[in-house]
C-alpha cells in the first residue's frame, strides 16, 4: 500500500455533544528486534514521539503515555496538534480521548 499524507492527531468530536471532548487519532509504527518492540508516531518523533518495550503491548501502552503527555503539552500552550504533517500508511493507530 503507497503510503499517504494524513493529519498525525486527527480530532473527532464526541459522539455525546454536552460532553465537549474530542479523540484524536495518531498513527503509529512499531519495530521489534532482538531486544524488544520500538513504537514510534512518525510525525512527531523527531519532537520526541517514539518509546520501547519488551513486547508489542507494552510498546503500544508506552507511546500511548508519550502522546498523551505530548497532547497535554500541545493543549496547554494553545498549539494545534492536527496541524502537524505526517506520511503515513494504514496500520495501527492510538487513540486519546480528552
Amino acid at each position: 500500500m503507497n503510503p499517504r499524507s494524513v493529519p498525525p492527531a486527527k480530532e473527532l468530536d464526541h459522539p455525546d455533544p454536552g460532553i465537549g471532548k474530542k479523540t484524536y487519532i495518531f498513527p503509529v509504527t512499531l519495530e521489534s528486534d532482538e531486544e524488544g518492540w520500538r513504537a514510534f508516531s512518525p510525525s512527531l518523533e523527531s519532537m520526541g514521539a517514539s518509546t520501547w518495550g519488551e513486547t508489542r503491548e507494552e510498546a503500544l501502552k508506552n507511546i500511548r503515555e508519550v502522546l498523551a503527555m505530548m497532547l497535554e503539552e500541545f493543549l496547554e500552550e494553545g498549539k494545534d496538534m492536527a496541524a502537524q504533517d505526517v506520511v503515513a500508511a494504514e496500520g495501527t493507530v492510538i487513540t486519546i480521548t480528552r
